[in-house]
């Protein structure tokens, strides 16, 4: 059981790093948005949210509904 997990980690680890190898580069910056749960904030204005967006430096560019978290990767995607 144990060496089950360690090969299945492995395996899972193995194809992470073939796959960023082959990925090519992109122009659009990479954002990510985080939504689908809690996200506490830590401001007293918006205690919390439903998403948040982040670039690809880790900055925070949007927080509030996940409908506009969306419409803003959108955005950022078509302007590169």
């Amino acid at each position: 059981m144990k060496y089950t997990k360690i090969a299945s980690s492995l395996l899972f680890l193995a194809s992470v790093a073939s796959h960023s190898a082959f990925a090519t580069a992109s122009k659009a910056p990479m954002t990510t948005i985080f939504y689908g749960g809690p996200i506490i904030t830590m401001e007293n204005k918006q205690p919390t949210a439903e998403a948040v967006v982040t670039s690809q430096y880790g900055k925070i560019v949007y927080v509030g509904t996940e409908q506009e978290a969306l419409k803003q990767v959108r955005l950022q995607t078509l302007l590169f």
